[in-house]
């Protein structure tokens, strides 16, 4: 098997520190292990040529040269400047042209050609591609578009030496943008990341090597990113201020974009695998709060006496009325639950169909030591069907004290129950925008949400009930 060297670039940083040391390697692959590197030649044109023999793309945390812009692409927009230092020409900044709208990709336009390229078509989104990347002696991702996200799965192997420790997934644009209207990117995250750890980095010219892209006016190594670490999953906003680390710039230029990169970072002790989804990448002009300080609770009593919930409010859909909520009082002044009375007239559009009643927790609450709430229904709830619903910060919007600067925001339900006692673990609770799975260590409050039938036929909803012994639970 014909075999072929590579020139590998290796820049060992400390996880989140921004310390570094600059090398390059060469390493011996067969034919058939070149197809990623090949793939991530920035040539100019769609297509990899034969030769020269292509550059693997460097990341950006752990190793470090250029933050792995490789691929292929073009060379877009217009050149600005003319300087050169040191005898040697100093390549020309590209002038970006700004995107037609936030989005950069959602992946519905993502084909895999017949030698495996990944290719954005540009519709919805940006043109370009998608690559994967590995330091020396491990396996790069295996990556898959599912028609609504990219796949991957990470299966590295075991690192001989913590600087080389790292691989990735990036997406690069075929043309040079400029997202200056823009202060960070967004993307949803689905799956496990392992124990691996993730971070994520903006690709931009002044910080690429010219051998990783046309477009890059990098000439002195070590070339690389700055980026931000990723925690959980769910819909996340990095902005581009919160990525640090990179050399030459130590700020992202967002008026020279070239692409987005996440690295997986082995630990120092061994290996780690991975396996998710990357979807929906956009530009963002605006970022959301940060998260609330949480406390833990004195004990898993949400209603009763003492009580940890101080209020109660009822909400409803448009056209809907709403329902008349009642705290139940202890002679101490507790909560000890809801009394709920629901006449909310009839509605045959299923977007509009729902109300219900909650209970605020005192500013932001961290129960991520349980698995869920325990609560009892009693009275009748009619032909309503009645669901539970946990509402962490990062679904409540910001005019409520929450982190979601959404249009519209909502959070996870469960499945319907009745009455009696049930227990609700945060785990099954399901939807919710933004995206993403209940975070419990940011709840903010509890609710139990009732539909309407919509069907024209099943008679009108009309319910009495109340809520009581309402817990965090681990059962």
């Amino acid at each position: 098997m014909k075999k072929k060297t590579v020139l590998v670039h290796a820049v060992a940083v400390g996880l989140f520190t921004g310390s570094f040391a600059a090398g390059c390697v060469s390493e011996d692959i067969s034919e058939n292990a070149t197809d990623d590197a090949a793939d991530l030649a920035l040539t100019g044109g769609k297509h990899k040529p034969p030769a020269p023999p292509p550059h693997r793309p460097p990341p950006h945390h752990g190793p470090l040269c250029g933050h792995g812009n490789g691929g292929r692409g073009g060379g877009g927009g217009g050149s600005t400047g003319t300087g050169g230092t040191g005898g040697a020409p100093q390549p020309m900044l590209c002038t970006g042209t700004p995107p037609a709208s936030p989005l950069l990709t959602d992946f519905s336009d993502a084909s895999v050609e017949a030698d495996g390229d990944i290719v954005l078509a540009g519709s919805p989104g940006l043109p370009g591609f998608a690559y994967k990347y590995a330091a020396p002696g491990l396996t790069a991702p295996t990556l898959t578009p599912t028609g609504s996200a990219l796949a991957v799965a990470a299966h590295p192997g075991t690192p001989t030496d913590p600087s080389t420790a790292w691989s990735g997934v990036g997406i690069g644009f075929d043309a040079c943008i400029d997202g200056g209207a823009y202060v960070g990117i967004k993307f949803t995250l689905a799956g496990d990341t392992g124990n691996c750890g993730l971070t994520v980095a903006a690709a931009f010219a002044e910080n690429t090597s010219p051998a990783n892209a046309p477009q890059g006016t990098c000439i002195t190594e070590p070339c690389y990113y700055p980026s931000a670490p990723v925690f959980g999953t769910g819909t996340i906003t990095v902005p581009f201020a919160s990525m640090f680390g990179g050399n030459p710039l130590t700020a992202v230029d967002a008026k020279t974009l070239l692409g987005v990169q996440w690295q997986l970072n082995a630990p120092a002790d061994g290996s780690c695998t991975a396996s998710f989804t990357i979807a929906d990448v956009e530009l963002v002009t605006n970022v959301p709060p940060p998260l609330c300080t949480a406390s833990v609770p004195p004990s898993p009593n949400i209603t009763g006496s003492p009580s940890l919930a101080f209020g109660s409010y009822g909400y409803v859909a448009p056209g809907l009325q709403a329902p008349v909520v009642s705290p139940i009082v202890a002679t101490d002044g507790s909560l000890l639950g809801l009394d709920v009375s629901v006449n909310p007239g009839a509605t045959t559009d299923p977007g509009n169909a729902w109300l219900g009643a909650g209970l605020s927790l005192p500013g932001c609450i961290d129960a991520s030591r349980y698995k869920g709430v325990r609560f009892t229904i009693d009275g009748d709830l009619g032909t309503c069907s009645l669901a539970f619903v946990a509402v962490p910060a990062q679904k409540q919007p910001v005019a409520f004290g929450g982190a979601c600067a959404e249009a519209s925001c909502w959070s996870p339900a469960s499945a319907p129950f009745g009455t009696g006692v049930t227990t609700v673990h945060f785990a099954d609770l399901a939807g919710g925008n933004p995206p993403g799975p209940v975070d419990p260590a940011h709840l903010m409050n509890v609710s139990w949400q009732l539909a309407v039938p919509t069907d024209g036929v099943t008679a009108p909803c009309f319910a009495h009930f109340t809520i009581t012994d309402v817990a965090f639970t681990n059962d």
